[in-house]
């Protein structure tokens, strides 16, 4: 069985500084909020069959926002879904990892770095992928909140380049990924870092606006390739 998952980026937060990875408590800023309407806007005339998201305050009250104009759809909160285990490094500024030791490791091989008293980002996109798979095998459209981070270590799993590759995609607030595909290892992306519009955009060749009334349907069985931009 196909399934489809849409994997949206938590709205603006607020930190301190160019930090390496934000805090699990890092909250919205009202632009962040304002922003993700229009997502839910883009998301309206779907039938989502579920709504998870990782641990993290952002994204917790990103699917929140996502789930107030679905009516009977409740988030629910995945410990397999957290961020990417940084460990020490998390919070930290970027000025303050540069003079670490291990910094030249990491740029040097991203795919296979430790991070200290963490995770790395195979295991942390693997355990990301079953867990999304798992959850979509039920049908229907599953819309999955996700630190940034971590979709585009799922991105390096499902395409299979390097994880050093995946950093270079702009993944920026409230933007959605998609996924689609029979199984783990035949998983497809539709689409990376899409901003969300009031409608879908049908197939280049198609070259027509669909009925809004039947998007749903056609998304979700991949008769659509992308969101258009506003």
């Amino acid at each position: 069985m196909s399934v489809t998952i849409a994997l949206v980026t938590p709205g603006d937060c607020k930190s301190r500084g160019e930090v390496f990875s934000l805090l699990p408590e890092a909250e919205l800023l009202p632009r962040g909020r304002a922003r993700l309407h229009v997502v839910s806007a883009s998301l309206n005339a779907l039938d989502i069959a579920g709504l998870v998201h990782g641990p993290s305050a952002r994204a917790a009250e990103t699917a929140r926002i996502l789930a107030y104009v679905h009516d009977g759809l409740e988030p629910t909160e995945l410990a397999t879904l957290a961020d990417i285990n940084t460990g020490e490094w998390a919070g930290l500024t970027l000025e303050a990892l540069r003079a670490k030791p291990e910094w030249s490791a990491w740029q040097a091989e991203p795919d296979t770095f430790q991070f200290p008293g963490g995770e790395n980002l195979a295991k942390a996109g693997e355990r990301a992928v079953a867990s999304l798979f798992a959850q979509a095998e039920a049908g229907g459209l599953l819309v999955a909140v996700l630190d940034p981070g971590l979709i585009r270590a799922v991105i390096a799993i499902v395409t299979g380049i390097p994880f050093a590759a995946a950093t270079r995609f702009d993944l920026p607030p409230a933007t959605l990924t998609l996924i689609h595909g029979e199984a783990i290892g035949q998983l497809r992306i539709g689409g990376i870092g899409l901003r969300g519009g009031y409608g879908l955009m049908e197939p280049t060749d198609r070259g027509r606006w669909p009925d809004r009334d039947a998007v749903g349907e056609q998304w979700a069985s991949g008769g659509y390739s992308r969101l258009f931009r506003i």
